[in-house]
Parts: structure tokens; C-alpha cells; sequence
């Protein structure tokens, strides 16, 4: 009899436990949403990004008879990082494609998307967190110290999708499903 009574109080505590996960709403006031109403906007637009878009590397050598006397770049060259990036609020998942060239090399798939999950949650009950999330993916090329103008070109597309909870009850046990 003892057993049952426990068994029936933890039951009780999972029960009340679980309403008040259901019932949830984040706390702060730019983070109150109802977790069976889809939520999952832009905060700011998608940009493409260079990280040396418009810089000058300027390369210095000076020989005497042969020998290099000063050999030093002003500006020391980097590989170029290509981005596409925004900011999100709310929970779901992004898909990103992402391409482009860069002084005739191409980089990333116009065709496939990489998938990135915004905010973090449990999967077996709808408890959600970290809802502002930065979206975006980015793609390394690399330097070529011959003296020219490298143009760059890159286009690419984030697509938000938002999850719902949805209940479902199995036997005695409240649970649901994204």
C-alpha cells in the first residue's frame, strides 16, 4: 500500500511538474511566447559580408645587387571570409544556401541548404531556451599575393521554419512531439 501511495504522489509531482512546463512562458518580455504558437521572425535582414572587402594590401621589397634588403607587407593579407548572416528570434530551424566566386573560384552549394537549429529545447517536453539566435554560415577562400583588383560575387537565401508543440497522451504519461 505504501508503494502505491508514492507511486501515486511522484506521479502526482511529474503531473504538476509537466503542467507547469505546458503552461510556460519565458519570463523576460522580448521572450514571452506561448510554445503552441509558432514564433520565429528576422530581427535584422540577411547581409553578405566580405571580412577584406575593399581593404589594400601593399607589398614593399627593396634589393641591392641581388639581395633583399626590405621585403614587408603594409597591411599583412588574410584569407577572405565570405558570409551570410542575420538575425533571428524565436525557435525552429533555418535553412541556408549559400554560394559564390571569388576572383574566379567558386565556393558553397546554390543547390543544398545547411540546416542550423534556432534555440535550444528538450525534446520530450516543451521547455525553450536562448531565443534570440544569430543565423548564418560562411565560407573561406584564400589570398593570392599577385598585384590586382580580386572581385568577389556571392548570393544566397535563409529560409525560417518554426516548430509547434504538439500533446499527446500515452497510456497515463502527458508527453507530445515538435
Amino acid at each position: 500500500m505504501k508503494v502505491l501511495k508514492r507511486l501515486a504522489l511522484i506521479l502526482l509531482v511529474f503531473s504538476f511538474i509537466g503542467f507547469m512546463i505546458a503552461s510556460r512562458v519565458d519570463v523576460k518580455a522580448d521572450e514571452s511566447h506561448d510554445v503552441k504558437h509558432p514564433h520565429l521572425d528576422f530581427t535584422s535582414d540577411p547581409e553578405i559580408t566580405c571580412n577584406i572587402d575593399g581593404w589594400f594590401f601593399h607589398h614593399k621589397r627593396t634589393t641591392m645587387y641581388g639581395n633583399v634588403i626590405e621585403d614587408f607587407w603594409w597591411r599583412e593579407p588574410r584569407d577572405p571570409v565570405f558570409k551570410i548572416e542575420a538575425q533571428a528570434h524565436g525557435w525552429g530551424w533555418a535553412h541556408i544556401t549559400f554560394s559564390g566566386n571569388y576572383d574566379g573560384n567558386s565556393f558553397g552549394d546554390p543547390n543544398n541548404s545547411k540546416d542550423q537549429k534556432l534555440g535550444k529545447w528538450a525534446g520530450f517536453v516543451p521547455l525553450v531556451f536562448s531565443l534570440n539566435n544569430t543565423v548564418g554560415t560562411e565560407e573561406i577562400g584564400s589570398f593570392n599575393r599577385n598585384p590586382k583588383v580580386y572581385p568577389w560575387d556571392a548570393k544566397g537565401s535563409i529560409k525560417l521554419v518554426p516548430w509547434v508543440w504538439k500533446w499527446r497522451v500515452t497510456g497515463i504519461i502527458p508527453g507530445g512531439e515538435w
